[in-house]
């Protein structure tokens, strides 16, 4: 049956920087001579039995076995060395030439304890609770020449000097005098005892160093696998890598051939060095947030934002001092900014000791005006906001893809976190501004405004409607549709101004002017050029086909009577229309008339009282064809 692991007090715990072993032992009943032992001192294990010399026909050897604390050892009597190691029960000795305790198997936390200062027939020898140190529990192998009895190797006490084994018939144990000393029989068969430990843990490479004794020959699997064979002086040496973070059981099995002749539990922490981390800003503005701290000498150190994306690189810590010290890639974005650093052995990572710290990169740049979708009529925007203090603040031109930075402010973010500048000179068309706030810790944060959304930027196109022919040698009209507001002038092909002044376009965006078309002209040809706010375009070159001409307006009244409504009469062009003006071009007449088929036409107008004469002129329309006559004086009649 499998046995209790043995008492910790009499355990070897390795203790080193990042390790500790905790040891189990067991002793499997496949083999008397099989078992495992971790206590302090070099130990053999084996079934003890004693012998003595015959006795009055007492038997004369002996199987010890265990009973309770403060109880004397049963002899176990048999008469002959196979029928005693038929009942002997394996116990652990000190290994040839050594001190240590002496343990049953089955009950490792007790010791054989003299329990007498000197060595005689009344020599009691009990099992005791283990106490490390205590000389009456010490034991070692020595021979008993000079002995009346079977001379050999003896199991000797270092308290008293006594011998264990029998006295006459008694059927308990004893500590005897050398000169009746008894020897153990099959010392020889016993085999070194299974140890393990920890010797150290190399954090950095996680790997754990093993050694031990055990049988020469026999073979140790750590962790079922991984054989080490174990050398000609009993000694035993392994490596373990790829531990983890914590404890680590480790599991170490002897095997002489196919079978197990010992096993041992161990326990090896992997502790690395506490990390550190801190954040500091730069008096620089654009020097970015350094981070630096302490960690296990050579680890790796890795910074991570809130959702566990590496920034940067990973660093090394000084092998010596584990100080490292690496730089925050800026999140262009404000505000709180959780940063993480981790550090990693051997490409581990200990999440579980990561430390994470909050950079605030402050307050985000913000547009105030101009608002998104403002109109602009051209020439410089004056735009103001606010931001993180002590920022530098420009802005970019993105419109189609571009980026041209217009502006900057002078006194960047001010202390109660205003700014304010004002662009280069920008067009009428849609403008993509970007603001771009230059922060602390070499942060950026923009925001955008689009100003004239969706315009081009040009002015209303010069439209002709009309006249579609012109007709030479009279005043002819001139209509369209241009930017509303601006001013115009009339042009020629090369250029030259051929219709006096700076003319206006109407707010519902028409235009109009009178020009003569020269007699015999075959075509009239002009363009426009247009100005508002600064901006100024000219029109393509419109050509105006002539007519054959059309019949001209003759007025057949010859003189007026004042203080009365008169008639007048005259011809002119079939079908065409007409208004009557006066001499500045002010209708006088309500309404348009239109020219009968037979080329008559005639309206009736009061002429004041004492008028000399009355003077008017017609603005005819033919075939979409606008001309203003001459302007006719007829005198007042006399009586």
């Amino acid at each position: 049956m499998e046995t209790q692991p043995p008492n910790t007090g009499r355990l070897r715990i390795a203790a080193v920087v990042c390790a500790s072993a905790v040891i189990a032992t067991s002793f499997g009943a496949t083999s008397a001579s099989a078992a495992t032992i971790t206590a302090d001192g070099d130990q053999i294990v084996g079934p003890l039995v004693t012998e003595t010399s015959p006795f009055q026909g007492a038997p004369a050897f002996s199987a010890p076995s265990p009973g309770a604390a403060g109880q004397d050892i049963a002899a176990n009597r048999a008469a002959t060395l196979a029928g005693a190691l038929d009942r002997a029960v394996d116990w652990y000795l000190p290994a040839p030439g050594g001190i240590a305790t002496v343990s049953p198997v089955s009950a490792p936390g007790l010791c054989l304890t003299a329990g007498t200062a000197t060595a005689g027939i009344n020599s009691r020898v009990t099992l005791e609770t283990c106490v490390d140190g205590d000389v009456d529990q010490q034991f070692s192998l020595a021979s008993n020449q000079g002995s009346n009895n079977p001379i050999g190797t003896g199991l000797r006490s270092e308290r008293n000097g006594g011998f264990l084994g029998l006295y006459n018939n008694d059927p308990v144990m004893r500590l005897q005098v050398k000169e009746i000393g008894d020897r153990i029989p099959n010392i020889a068969d016993f085999l070194p005892a299974f140890r393990a430990r920890v010797d150290s843990v190399d954090a950095l490479r996680r790997v754990a160093r093993l050694s031990g004794r055990g049988t020469p020959g026999a073979q140790v699997l750590v962790n079922g696998a991984n054989p080490v064979t174990i050398g000609a002086d009993g000694t035993w040496t392994a490596t373990l890598g790829n531990l983890a973070f914590g404890a680590n059981t480790i599991r170490l099995e002897q095997y002489v051939g196919a079978e197990r002749t010992g096993q041992a539990t161990l326990t090896a922490n992997l502790v690395a060095d506490q990390l550190t981390f801190t954040a500091t800003f730069s008096p620089v503005r654009d020097t970015p947030v350094q981070a630096s701290g302490t960690a296990q000498p050579g680890a790796s150190v890795q910074l991570r934002d809130a959702a566990g994306t590496a920034l940067g690189a990973a660093v090394t810590a000084n092998a010596t001092t584990g100080r490292w010290s690496t730089t925050i890639p800026a999140p262009n974005a404000s505000g709180p900014y959780p940063v993480t650093a981790v550090q990693s052995l051997a490409g581990l990572a200990d999440t579980a000791h990561a430390v994470t710290r909050t950079v605030d990169y402050g307050a985000a740049v913000v547009v105030d005006s101009p608002t998104d979708g403002a109109p602009h009529t051209g020439g410089p925007v004056a735009m103001s906001g606010t931001g993180e203090p002590g920022s530098a603040v420009e802005v970019h031109d993105v419109s189609g893809g571009g980026d041209r930075i217009v502006g900057s402010s002078v006194d960047g973010v001010l202390p109660n976190g205003r700014w304010t500048l004002t662009t280069d000179d920008l067009d009428r068309a849609e403008h993509v501004l970007r603001v771009v706030q230059h922060s602390r810790g070499a942060n950026t944060t923009t925001a955008e405004v689009t100003i004239n959304p969706g315009s081009t930027g040009r002015l209303a196109p010069v439209v002709l409607t009309s006249p579609q022919s012109v007709t030479p040698g009279l005043a002819n009209t001139f209509r369209g549709t241009a930017e509303p507001g601006a001013t115009y002038r009339v042009l020629n092909g090369s250029g030259t101004q051929i219709v006096p002044g700076n003319l206006t376009v109407a707010a519902d965006g028409t235009w109009e002017f009178e020009r003569v078309v020269s007699a015999g002209a075959t075509s009239f040809q002009f363009k426009i050029e247009q100005t508002k706010d600064g901006q100024t375009e000219t029109s393509e070159l419109f050509s105006i086909d002539a007519n054959r001409g059309l019949a001209p307006v003759v007025v057949t009244t010859d003189a007026v009577i004042p203080g009365f409504v008169n008639t007048f009469d005259g011809t002119g062009p079939a079908g065409a229309t007409y208004e009557v003006l006066n001499a500045s071009g002010t209708p006088i007449v309500p309404g348009t008339h239109t020219i009968g088929e037979d080329g008559s036409w005639s309206f009736d107008r009061l002429v004041s009282a004492g008028s000399l004469n009355f003077g008017f002129k017609l603005r005819v329309t033919v075939d979409g064809a606008t001309y203003t006559t001459r302007l006719f004086d007829l005198p007042a009649a006399t009586r």
